[in-house]
């Protein structure tokens, strides 16, 4: 598989695989309001393209001004060989947008779509040699008296051992093999995770991460702004790849995302596509309420490569 890599600069050069292309000074300013729009209460008002106020829709409508890249981009992602657009900003606020939701016709966003899926650059130390051997969950639950914390255990639990997955706790030894680490908090968790990061890399936390496949911060109503921060810390110290809320989160929402992305993952499909398949759970559930939006559950990763991450195990079925 493939990605496809878009870069965007302050002044506003488009870059789509090595495609350049300078976006309008207004096109720019546009794509910024967009950034600094309030976060709208309902998910129905992020689904109004007969108006042109979805998101994702006026983003296409900035992009596709500078026509040489966005041709490029359109045309690499309708090769069903490309599995992943990287997005690579070098603007906090604009790299925040909705890209998931990113329109190149009048009909659904590009997930929806099926074509790729989005992810994040926020450069790390780069990907490390895989070791061998099935891959298991470890889990840590820093607030183990949060019932919401426990409903989600509890269905991860269940749905692992269906799927055969090994389940580990954060405080066993750190798996040879492949593993994804699976954080489970209420909001105020955060203040457990601190002192382990201020261990730095030689922390049991740093231990961890450095060597996981996926992180997945699954934060109840955490602050975007520090789960951001969280999960560019955790790639800085060496792990592939991030998912995490950029808003309040349910814990719903949370576990439907633990349903895709286990089920993916123990199904043989690459990492990235267990990621779309959790983000695709949250969507069918049909909630509208801010919190439980699909679009907001963002993968971050260390490199570009890391968007094209293999299966952690071979197909079952």
């Amino acid at each position: 598989m493939a990605h496809v890599l878009l870069q965007l600069s302050h002044t506003g050069e488009l870059i789509v695989d090595g495609t350049p292309g300078l976006l309008p000074t207004q096109a720019l300013v546009d794509l910024r309001a967009l950034a600094g729009l309030p976060e709208p209460a309902t998910e129905d008002d992020l689904d109004r393209t007969d108006t042109g106020e979805d998101p994702g829709f006026r983003m296409a409508e900035a992009l596709r001004q500078a026509a040489a890249p966005w041709d490029q981009l359109r045309d690499r992602l309708a090769d069903p060989k490309v599995s992943a657009l990287v997005v690579d900003l070098a603007e906090e606020g604009l790299l925040a947008l909705p890209w998931e939701r990113l329109y190149f016709d009048d009909h659904a966003p590009l997930e929806v779509q099926r074509r790729a899926v989005v992810a994040r650059l926020h450069p790390g130390p780069g990907l490390s040699e895989r070791p061998e051997g099935p891959f298991e969950i470890l889990r840590w639950c820093p607030t183990p008296q949060d019932q919401g914390c426990g409903r989600i255990n509890h269905r991860m639990d269940e749905l692992a051992h269906s799927l055969g997955i090994e389940v580990g706790a954060f405080e066993n030894l750190v798996p040879a093999r492949p593993f994804v680490f699976h954080v489970v908090s209420g909001g105020q968790g955060m203040q457990h995770l601190e002192p382990h990061l201020a261990r730095g890399s030689e922390g049991r936390l740093g231990l961890v991460v450095s060597r996981c496949e996926l992180v997945v911060l699954a934060v109840q109503d955490g602050n975007p702004q520090e789960l951001q921060l969280l999960a560019q810390r955790f790639l800085e110290l060496g792990a592939a790849s991030v998912v995490v809320p950029a808003g309040a989160a349910e814990v719903e929402g949370l576990q439907r995302f633990g349903d895709g992305l286990y089920q993916g993952l123990a199904r043989g499909a690459t990492v990235g596509e267990a990621v779309l398949e959790g983000r695709r759970k949250v969507r069918d559930w049909g909630r509208r309420l801010r919190g439980a939006r699909w679009s907001d559950l963002h993968w971050l990763v260390c490199c570009a490569q890391a968007a094209e991450a293999p299966p952690l195990r071979e197909a079952l079925w």
